[in-house]
């Protein structure tokens, strides 16, 4: 009896610590969107900009092509800031499924995709 207290005892110990563990990730996970968030910000401002400007004129116009040119540049430094926030959240979906896995083997399956994403943010 007193090893199935001990075996009860060190189970809700660990129900306990992959909670914080994944209160923690949750944590890290909206603080590192939080510093990608600003790139859409940007964009959609960019965005707004380039329909005011070529809204009254023709895109061949000069003031046309530098709001395209602006635009376009802006979507390019966007891109990486992207691609970040979409390996972000799948480094939170795997660890998340990490901690659900109910096999070693699914462990080995969710580890490949989260290696790579690991190696993309790197």
């Amino acid at each position: 009896l007193n090893a199935l207290d001990d075996l009860v005892a060190a189970r809700l110990s660990v129900v306990a610590h992959k909670e914080e563990l994944l209160r923690r990730l949750s944590a890290t996970t909206n603080a590192s969107q939080r510093l990608v968030a600003p790139g859409m910000l940007v964009m959609n401002s960019k965005l707004q900009q380039w329909r005011a400007v070529t809204a009254g004129t023709s895109l061949a116009s000069d003031r046309g092509t530098e709001a395209t040119a602006d635009l376009v540049q802006a979507i390019a430094a966007y891109i990486p800031q992207q691609k970040a926030q979409q390996e972000i959240s799948a480094v939170n979906d795997a660890l998340v499924n990490t901690a659900d896995a109910p096999t070693p083997g699914d462990l080995a399956l969710i580890m490949f995709p989260l290696r790579r994403s690991f190696a993309v943010l790197d």
